[in-house]
């Protein structure tokens, strides 16, 4: 979100709060960027570029908002891109289609309106050239950087996978060669917490953070997780999965109330033998309404797309 404040006060915690930084301030010169060419563009007629990059900036903006949360819960699409950063790109689209119709509509655009908002277009389009060269200039590694990471790898004994194993796997595991590429040393950010991640299919297990107890059996699967537990005393055990609001807990059959810390999952369990089970779907109607509206709308879209290819066919 734009802004957010530091979570993790470590080198790889800082790195990204630095990223988020520049790419809050990016986003807010894209959206008065867009805004300054719109006001030129107010009177220029119904054009449908100028309408589509409207709403491409806007939702850019709306989603880094800090309450915007709601809306990444329902709609499904925003899950996959994971920060609002990310739509940034095509902001900048939309930003740059609108500065292209500006000089295309200049000499029929008010003198007062172009001498006011032409400062504005210019200072925004000079901070952003800046700020796009503070984030592709290539970061200088250290030169103990890279045996420090090659024993972080040996002491978290995930091995990375070799690039000849990729590529001849076989063709119902070449889907996931892209995230198991990702364990290589040099597919990692610079100065990341962990340089070798376990692999995809081994999904975050339970961790006992306070109390006497084991876990004696685990189920764990991409969206469900299961354990049985044995506590001499109340725990207090923590989920290695991100707290995204469609998991659900339950102990024993009984909804369980879970807590984040660290934007990880965190639950109290009493003592004794139980059964802890997460599972992720969407509890809540407006979560299901919304992917049924999502569905719904791609196939207007495609219908609409349909209408007009037929329609041009007919004419011809």
């Amino acid at each position: 979100m734009l802004f957010a404040p530091l979570v993790r006060d470590t080198p790889f915690g800082r790195a990204w709060f630095g990223l988020n930084e520049l790419a809050g301030w990016m986003t807010l010169l894209q959206a008065a960027l867009s805004a300054a060419c719109l006001a030129l563009l107010w009177r220029i007629g119904m054009i449908p570029v100028k309408h589509w990059a409207m709403t491409v900036a806007a939702f850019g903006l709306l989603i880094s908002l800090p309450w915007s949360g709601p809306l990444w819960e329902l709609i499904p699409g925003l899950a996959f891109i994971q920060f609002p950063w990310r739509w940034q790109p095509f902001a900048a689209l939309a930003a740059a289609a609108l500065s292209a119709l500006v000089i295309n509509y200049w000499q029929g655009i008010p003198r007062f309106r172009r001498l006011s908002l032409a400062p504005i277009i210019t200072l925004c389009t000079l901070c952003l050239i800046i700020l796009t060269a503070q984030i592709v200039r290539a970061p200088q590694r250290e030169n103990d950087a890279l045996p420090a990471a090659f024993h972080q790898s040996v002491e978290l004994a995930f091995e990375p996978i070799p690039f000849y194993f990729a590529r001849e796997m076989p063709d119902e595991l070449k889907s996931v060669r892209l995230a198991l590429t990702a364990n290589q040393v040099y597919f990692r950010p610079l100065d990341a917490d962990q340089n070798l991640y376990p692999a995809t299919e081994q999904y975050g297990g339970l961790s006992l953070l306070s109390g006497r107890g084991n876990v004696i059996a685990q189920q764990l699967s991409n969206e469900r997780r299961s354990f049985q537990l044995n506590a001499a005393e109340t725990l207090q055990v923590q989920l290695d999965t991100y707290a995204y609001p469609h998991w659900s807990a339950q102990l024993d059959g009984r909804p369980l109330a879970w807590h984040t810390q660290d934007g990880l999952i965190r639950c109290d369990i009493p003592a004794g033998a139980h059964e802890l089970t997460f599972e992720f779907a969407p509890r809540s109607w407006l979560y299901r309404a919304a992917r049924w509206l999502s569905v719904l709308t791609w196939l207007v879209l495609v219908g609409i797309a349909i209408r007009q290819v037929l329609a041009k066919r007919i004419k011809s």
